[in-house]
């Protein structure tokens, strides 16, 4: 018997009428798929001259067709294991740059994103009042050195004989005082005796009418000034005295304003900076917004992990339904479009006739295919959309397709890059959300102390304001309602200038006591002064043993006197100094090779060693990784690293890890590990998001590519190119794998050819073709 073409395809003729299409179509898109491939096949064997082909005698069956692949050869190659983390580049070391010295700035040389070596200028102060001061440390040091000369040179004829002059002056005096006072000094003691006897004579006499008169004067101004406070003031003075209290009131109100606006900064800066440190964002930041960004980080993670483990069978089988779906959708909108608008019954009859001729059988077969379609009205817009309908079809049955062949092959490199990018992305948009766009903390800090400064500052003068308007009102009050106190006052005032009054016209007998005491004491000063007394006789005796001293000092200085002189040029020399380090230190500096990352002050304003200038960071960087404790024993100091960015795509850094934390994060229970990278060329900058991936274990082994070992039903199996152009599926054992290639444990020799392509539908004994 000759085998029948298509026998595999195609069923026995039924002699029942069709269904309509869209019936099949609607109820399973496979069987109406089957049927136009099986009236396809008819057709093409109806066309075919002379009827079916004819195997030839004694032709043997030459099996299934050989499946075109590719190969990989197995071979003995390193292989590393690596660990992949997150992290933010920061800079290795940030200072803020704050003068020595108060001083108003100058000069500024540099603005954000400057880069500086060490020593560079970045700032000057003005140096006015430093020039100063070496100039006068200049001085003092100038007359140290001369004193100390001239004390060692001994003194001059000058000072020798000034000297002289005094110890001549002060024998005169002992003299004197041996002699008694000298006439003019005895002349002015009887002088004032005579004064103080007439001034005796007066108290005794009474007052002189002039100062009875300034006296009763003085009373009438003392009941003037308490008639004028009870009757209180004028209507002017009461206007100026209510200006002044509104003047401090408005004072007050802007100050509590402004105080008002400030504590709003400081809350607000607080609050920034208390979500930045705990990671919850911005103000308007949700915490559903992190959650969200987190769930997407997650599911990104899930996809990668996906792609690196390869296609799971029930999402092959879920592609090839997808494919299924996606082809009975097309063909159900193209038979719409077709239907549209034909007459209410339609009957095709083919006649397609196939001769079949065999050894026993040459009867012929007529197939007979009657399809009914309905009527329906079709305007423009219905096949328009109908139209539209069948593009969309044709688009989502490319789509299934080419779903279902990577599924067939695997994730690529490609999709494994763009799968990481994801990955990266979504925790970009994670650190963006918790941190609301600010990681710097200090400049935060800043921030909240400069406005927790001005809160002090306007409190205090809002005290300040309040206490003026008090005094204001207070005067006020007092002007309006005088106060018995201010009534006491006044009235002590006249009973004061009232008895001053009554003292001058009716003298006191006590005022002429206090008159003969001084009459007294004159009397006995102008006899001293004409005997000589024993005191001024010792005095005089020891004024002139100094100025003999002394003179004998100018002969001849002691060594005391030189190392006096020359301790005075060593005190002079060290405040010369400090004026010139003071003056060196407005000039500010870099203290180290660095970048600019922050300007805090601008040209001309007054700045302290309380107030930072600008903030430097260095151009080396560094990551900080948080290793979980699973994996911290694979990580140790000196192992290589490759850091990524996305600033710049596709392209590492090489990096070592410069050390392993010995502690973990007690609430996170993960170990910080920093990592130093190799950017010579500064391009990584503070602030970037980064890949790190670190080389945890390398060692020879037997490798292949990881696309050449598939999972079916937990098995890992490889396809191992036999000589007679077959594949043998073998199961093997496989080890590490760096995402590229993967270790082959057992199961493999050396030199072997394995499939890595077309693993879906390869199995054990396959024919396959090798392309080179």
């Amino acid at each position: 018997m000759v085998a029948e073409p298509f026998a595999n395809h195609r069923r026995r003729p039924d002699p029942r009428p069709r269904r309509t299409a869209r019936t099949i179509a609607g109820r399973d898109g496979r069987r109406r798929l089957g049927a136009v491939i099986l009236i396809l096949a008819i057709g093409l064997v109806s066309c075919t001259p002379g009827g079916p082909a004819q195997p030839k005698p004694g032709a043997k069956d030459l099996g299934p067709p050989a499946i075109p692949i590719t190969v990989a050869v197995v071979a003995q190659g390193t292989i590393a294991a690596t660990l992949v983390y997150s992290g933010n580049v920061q800079a290795r070391a940030q200072v803020n740059v704050v003068p020595r010295i108060t001083g108003r700035i100058e000069r500024l040389t540099v603005d954000i994103g400057d880069q500086v070596a060490q020593g560079d200028i970045i700032a000057e102060l003005d140096r006015g009042a430093l020039d100063s001061q070496v100039q006068q440390a200049e001085a003092g040091v100038a007359v140290a050195q001369a004193r100390l000369a001239q004390v060692q040179a001994g003194a001059r004829d000058e000072d020798i004989q000034a000297a002289e002059a005094v110890v001549r002056a002060a024998q005169v005096r002992l003299e004197q005082a041996r002699s008694g006072a000298r006439p003019e000094e005895i002349e002015a003691a009887r002088a004032q005796l005579g004064q103080a006897q007439a001034r005796l004579e007066q108290a005794r006499a009474g007052a002189r009418v002039e100062e009875i008169d300034a006296a009763r004067a003085q009373v009438g101004q003392a009941q003037s000034r308490l008639d004028a406070l009870l009757a209180g003031p004028e209507r002017e003075e009461l206007d100026q005295l209510d200006a002044a209290v509104d003047q401090a009131r408005a004072q007050q109100e802007g100050i509590r304003a402004q105080l008002a606006s400030s504590s709003v900064a400081m809350v607000e800066s607080r609050y920034r900076l208390d979500q930045a440190k705990a990671g919850l964002g911005g103000p308007n930041t949700r915490a559903e917004d992190i959650a969200s960004a987190q769930a997407s980080l997650n599911a990104a993670r899930s996809r990668l992990d996906q792609l690196r483990a390869g296609t799971r069978p029930e999402d092959l089988r879920a592609a090839e339904l997808g494919v299924d779906r996606a082809r009975a959708n097309l063909i159900a909108a193209e038979e719409a479009l077709e239907n549209c608008g034909r007459s209410t019954s339609e009957t095709r009859t083919e006649s397609q006739s196939r001769q079949r001729s065999n050894q026993t059988d040459g009867s012929n077969r007529s197939a007979t295919e009657t399809i009914s379609r309905q009527r329906q009205s079709c305007t423009e817009t219905q096949r328009d959309q109908l139209t539209a309908a069948r593009n969309v079809a044709r688009v989502a049955r490319r789509e299934a397709e080419n779903q279902l062949e990577r599924a067939r092959n695997g994730s690529t490199p490609f999709d494994i890059t763009q799968a990481q990018e994801a990955v990266r992305q979504a925790e970009a948009t994670l650190q963006r959300t918790r941190f609301g766009g600010t990681t710097d903390l200090a400049t935060l800090e800043l921030r909240y102390g400069q406005a927790q400064t001005d809160v002090e500052r306007l409190q205090a003068q809002l005290e300040q304001a309040q206490a003026g308007l008090d005094a204001a009102q207070a005067r006020v009050d007092a002007a309006r309602n005088p106060s018995p106190f201010d009534v006491r006052n006044a009235q002590e005032v006249i009973n004061q200038a009232g008895a001053n009054l009554s003292r001058l016209a009716n003298p006191s007998p006590f005022d002429v006591r206090n008159a003969e005491e001084v009459v007294a004491q004159s009397a006995a000063n102008l006899a001293r002064l004409r005997n000589a007394n024993p005191f001024d006789v010792g005095t005089a005796q020891a004024a002139l043993d100094q100025a003999q001293a002394q003179l004998a000092v100018r002969l001849r200085p002691t060594a005391e006197d030189i190392l006096i002189a020359a301790a005075q040029l060593d005190q002079a020399a060290a405040s010369l100094e400090a004026a010139r380090v003071n003056q060196a230190e407005s000039i500010i500096r870099a203290p180290f090779s660095s970048i600019v990352s922050q300007r805090l002050v601008s040209l001309g304003a007054t700045v302290s060693p309380q107030t930072p200038i600008v903030t430097l960071v260095s151009r080396d960087t560094e990551i900080v990784l948080q290793v979980e404790e699973a994996r911290v024993g694979q990580v140790a100091q000196g192992q290589s690293a490759l850091v990524s960015v996305a600033a710049f795509p596709g392209e590492t850094f090489p990096g070592i890890v410069a050390s392993v934390a010995p502690t973990a994060n007690p609430q996170s229970r993960t170990f910080p590990v920093r990592i130093l990278p190799n950017d010579p060329l500064s391009r990584l900058r503070d602030g970037m998001f980064a890949q790190v991936s670190l080389q945890t274990a390398a060692r020879e082994a037997l490798v292949v590519p990881v696309q050449a070992v598939v999972n079916r039903s937990g098995r890992n199996l490889v396809f191992v190119v036999t000589p007679d152009s077959r594949v043998q599926a073998r199961e093997v054992s496989v080890g590490i794998s760096d995402g590229r290639q993967i270790e082959i444990a057992q199961g493999l020799n050396p030199n072997e050819e394995v499939a890595t392509s077309a693993l879906d539908v390869l199995s054990d004994g396959t024919p396959v073709i090798v392309q080179r």
